[in-house]
């Protein structure tokens, strides 16, 4: 019997922390438009603020051509100084940037002038059981008015892991059957 309520404790532990996972989400970085050139220069930032990341969750950086991802402390990336210190670096499109801590990260394309033509953002990460920023975002600029993002798109930018929450839901089913 002590055995069994073990087992089953344990087996509802690793459900809810499959639960908690599968409850994170990965958000496509620009939609469809993914990762590239931005005309107005401002596009990735109004992408990200109108986003509400939490630490668990993923970017998804899509892209065609030459591109990567470099992540960057926040005033080299906005200076595009792409031979600043480097965080971490993505070189394959789909790249998957799991955000582990909650804070403000920033990103560019290091290739040539393509953080200069636009290929930037920063983004805050809220703890995972908080909707309260754990910084403040980048202030505006004085005199220019954030452009609304845009339009939501057939294809969604967040991707629920489904696999998981199917596996978490079964584990606690069969923690309750080995209850009864």
């Amino acid at each position: 019997m002590a055995l069994e309520r073990s087992t089953m404790l344990a087996l509802l532990l690793i459900s809810l922390g499959l639960l908690q996972t599968a409850l994170a989400a990965e958000y496509v970085v620009g939609d469809a438009t993914g990762w590239t050139y931005d005309e107005t220069l401002k596009f990735y930032n109004d992408w990200a603020a109108s986003k509400t990341l939490k630490v668990g969750d993923s970017l998804k950086f899509n892209w065609v051509s030459v591109h990567d991802v470099v992540e960057m402390s926040q005033a080299d990336a906005d200076a595009c100084n792409s031979v600043g210190n480097k965080i971490s670096e993505w070189q394959e499109s789909g790249a998957v940037v799991d955000l582990t801590t909650a804070g403000t990260h920033s990103y560019i394309c290091s290739i040539g002038s393509h953080c200069n033509a636009g290929m930037k953002m920063t983004v805050t990460v809220l703890a995972a059981d908080t909707s309260t920023p754990a910084s403040p975002p980048p202030p505006a600029t004085p005199g220019v008015t954030a452009a609304p993002p845009p339009p939501p798109t057939a294809a969604s930018s967040i991707q629920l892991r489904q696999p998981l929450i199917v596996g978490a839901l079964a584990l606690i089913a069969a923690c309750a059957a080995l209850s009864f």
